[in-house]
């Protein structure tokens, strides 16, 4: 059986000054992931790669060190769940159902309403979680760092 756990993105193909707030306001933490995104946006999507998991790891692995798991499932064991879209923080993971699965599509918060993932159609993009795909697909967020 093959399943793919990544949804195709739309709307958003690259990072600007309005989807990412300015910098100067962020801890170092949120700068580092940030900067990592950046670092990927555009790269094409690999089933046996660059999917929305290993995205998700490789940036926190890359930025600060953190090792997360492989598995979309298993990172959304991590981390404080978080429901509210209003209340999340650059940093933290979004989760979606895209395949029926509580988990199956995973992306980073980048602040203003938008996210980083990495997408079967886009590769790795920039999307809003107010799209009405995403909002629909939403099933909470996990915040593996915690505000100081």
């Amino acid at each position: 059986m093959l399943l793919i756990s990544c949804s195709p993105a739309v709307r958003y193909s690259s990072i600007t000054e309005k989807t990412i707030p300015k910098e100067a306001k962020l801890s170092d933490f949120r700068k580092a992931i940030i900067n990592e995104v950046k670092n990927y946006i555009g790269t094409p999507y690999k089933k046996e790669g660059m999917d929305c998991s290993y995205f998700t790891m490789v940036v926190f692995k890359n930025a600060i060190g953190l090792n997360l798991p492989r598995t979309t499932s298993e990172q959304f064991k991590l981390g404080r769940l978080i429901t509210n879209p209003d209340s999340l923080e650059i940093g933290d993971l979004l989760f979606f159902n895209t395949t029926g699965e509580i988990a199956s599509h995973v992306g980073i918060y980048i602040g203003d309403g938008f996210f980083a993932h990495a997408s079967v159609s886009e590769g790795v993009t920039i999307s809003s979680i107010n799209d009405p795909y995403y909002r629909k697909r939403f099933n909470g967020a996990k915040r593996i760092i915690e505000s100081k």
